[in-house]
């Protein structure tokens, strides 16, 4: 499985997307999923359907080191 990011830095939001053919689908409109991390909000898991109705399909957690080494620019394991 591979991956893409994009980072906009006017949001200061990373985006996922996995590629391949085991990649998860969305069971709401069977689309593929992508990924979002902000510093504020931790992650959410997106329907990549525009209109999907249920967007965001759900919110996550990330650990205060990767929001840190994501946005801050702190190596992994410092603080």
């Amino acid at each position: 499985m591979q991956f893409k990011v994009a980072f906009d830095q006017t949001k200061e939001v990373y985006n996922v997307v996995l590629l391949g053919k085991d990649c998860p689908l969305s069971k709401c409109c069977k689309m593929t999923v992508y990924f979002q991390f902000t510093k504020d909000i931790g992650g959410k898991v997106i329907c990549m359907e525009n209109l999907c109705a249920l967007n965001p399909l759900d919110h996550f957690f990330i650990e205060l080191d990767l929001v840190r080494t994501l946005f801050y620019e702190y190596p992994l394991g410092k603080q």
